[in-house]
């Protein structure tokens, strides 16, 4: 199937799930109240950060290495399945003794969502599916698994379920995903080869993946600092009202990844290949980036004000000004999506870690300054400048990513002949 129809579908699918998302977390919010939303979600984004080190930074590096050399596959998946379950159950341990501490309602919540620690290890299953061009088969298992998620959520709020029980739905939808991935895998594939360990192979992909790691690490920290920042400094109910403006901004943030995991697999072919179309394939890769973002965030703009409204009312009436200036942080997201992804083809995928820490760095600098004062939009603002810092002036301005800033402006001048080309797609089979 062509990259286009394989997309096309996709994003159906996400679209569908985009949709019933925003629904479910307008009827949450409404429910469980500015304060109540902001310890819930304030859980949410420390256990994501620790899911981002379980994660080991191997996720982009499972996909190229599954592509490259599909007869090692059951092996390098083994590997990397061995050393993310350790750090999960490492992780969870840490969180359990670490949250003695902390107030009854913040420990339980995130006891609960820590659950995933041990389990998040599967996660490699999806990897695998996307390095076989399995993306539809990936899309459906995370679907299913969300939509497990959305009538648990939704049966809580009908019947006035505590706070304490929404992240059961999390937890569902998680593991009801990695379950049809496997079955997905299993039917097409064969084994997955979870009992295989190759000792040096561990170790060579760990030592690979350690930058990446700390990339991730200081991504999801400027991904979810500022909402742990609002809630230690105004508190959970403007962190309530700040999580839930971004996240509706970030329900867009999947066209990115979906686009990515649809072109890596070919990329790399493409790069064996050495016939000029792995050159190509970039510059249109970063030129549906430079569009996608820009459609994106206007999307979003035109429909805060209403969009906010009619989920939350006027309790989250500040959400609106927060989603209008956090919208445009979209497009230099899209844009570090397809950096990392050439950085990874390339094996350079260090040459993210000083950018993104310096953006850190700024995002945590400018929200110290710009919080007491503004709030939640000072939050926002203090994204949209770290991001733009960190996907596309470091381009520029650090000579290691200088390439990748190459194919940013290439992909702009490219711009112009993207919509002919993509009509030009629907009819061959397999275009990079």
């Amino acid at each position: 199937m062509g990259v286009l129809k394989i997309f096309s579908a996709s994003v159906i699918l996400r679209v569908m799930r985009l949709l019933l998302n925003v629904l479910i977390i307008g009827s949450l919010g409404r429910y469980l109240g500015e304060q109540q939303t902001g310890s819930l979600l304030s859980a949410l984004a420390v256990v994501t950060v620790l899911l981002c080190i379980a994660e080991l930074g191997l996720a982009r590096i499972s996909v190229r290495e599954q592509a490259a050399k599909p007869e090692e596959g059951a092996a390098i998946r083994g590997s990397i399945f061995r050393l993310r379950l350790t750090a999960g159950v490492v992780l969870f341990a840490a969180v359990i003794f670490g949250s003695l501490g902390l107030a009854e309602e913040d420990r339980n919540l995130l006891w609960i969502y820590a659950l995933l620690l041990p389990t998040h290890a599967f996660a490699e299953l999806g990897g695998a599916l996307e390095a076989d061009h399995q993306v539809l088969k990936n899309q459906w298992s995370q679907w299913w698994g969300f939509l497990v998620g959305a009538l648990i959520t939704l049966a809580g709020v009908l019947t006035q379920m505590p706070v304490i029980f929404f992240p059961c739905a999390f937890l569902a939808e998680c593991w009801v995903t990695s379950f049809r991935q496997w079955l997905a895998f299993r039917r097409s594939t064969g084994a997955f080869g979870f009992q295989q360990w190759e000792k040096n192979r561990s170790f060579v992909l760990l030592r690979e993946s350690l930058p990446e790691l700390a990339s991730q690490l200081a991504l999801v920290l400027l991904f979810r600092l500022d909402t742990l920042m609002l809630k230690a400094m105004r508190g959970d109910a403007e962190a309530g009202v700040y999580a839930a403006a971004i996240r509706l901004s970030e329900t867009l943030y999947f066209t990115p990844m979906l686009l990515a995991s649809v072109l890596m697999p070919r990329l790399v072919i493409a790069r064996q290949s050495g016939d000029g179309s792995y050159e190509t394939g970039l510059v249109r890769y970063f030129a549906g980036s430079w569009l996608m973002g820009f459609a994106g965030a206007a999307c979003l703009v035109a429909c805060a004000a209403p969009v906010t409204h009619l989920l939350w009312g006027q309790k989250f009436a500040g959400s609106a000004d927060i989603l209008f200036i956090h919208a445009w942080a979209f497009i230099p997201y899209a844009l570090g999506v397809a950096r990392t992804q050439h950085l990874t083809i390339e094996g350079r995928l260090w040459a993210n870690l000083p950018s993104v820490v310096l953006a850190l760095l700024t995002n945590i600098v400018l929200n110290w300054l710009w919080i007491p004062t503004l709030g939640g939009p000072g939050a926002a603002w203090a994204t949209l400048v770290s991001y733009s810092l960190a996907w596309v002036a470091t381009s520029f301005l650090l000579p290691p990513l200088h390439a990748s800033g190459r194919f940013q402006m290439l992909g702009i001048k490219h711009l112009p002949s993207l919509p002919r080309e993509v009509c030009s797609a629907m009819f061959k089979a397999n275009p990079v």
